[in-house]
């Protein structure tokens, strides 16, 4: 396989996440919901590392290390940000004991947005990476 189609094998299995977690927050299943919001944006960062480096992402929960392995482009602190937000949602959401669902309920919303925009700004960075392959 190369490494444009693996980056996005990767990248569908983030927007599958994106789309499973927008229909869970909408049965009010927030656990659940954003626990795949968080991984949307993990999955779409190893995508993006899997397209600059041609080998599989590390196997790990953390989006300021993946972050790290994006060497040569300039990540936008706000899409930084995004992607560490989600970070304690990977254990808090899958593991007891879980937070009340209010807590989830209130934060909802804004996890599933910035999930959102770290994979958009990751689909556009595979679309950057792959340009600049065919020049």
């Amino acid at each position: 396989m190369s490494s444009e189609r693996d980056a996005r094998l990767w990248m569908s299995y983030a927007e599958d996440d994106l789309r499973v977690s927008d229909e869970l927050l909408n049965l009010k299943e927030y656990s659940a919901g954003i626990l795949h919001a968080q991984q949307a944006a993990e999955k779409a960062l190893k995508a993006v590392i899997v397209a600059l480096t041609g080998k599989p992402p590390p196997y790990l929960h953390d989006a300021k290390v993946l972050l790290g392995y994006i060497k040569g482009f300039d990540v936008p602190d706000a899409i930084a940000a995004q992607a560490v937000i989600l970070d304690p949602y990977y254990i808090m959401t899958r593991y007891p004991p879980r937070p009340q669902t209010i807590i989830l309920a209130d934060k909802a919303d804004s996890l599933l947005r910035a999930a959102q925009e770290v994979c958009q700004w990751c689909s556009t960075q595979l679309s950057v990476i792959a340009k600049s392959r065919s020049s």
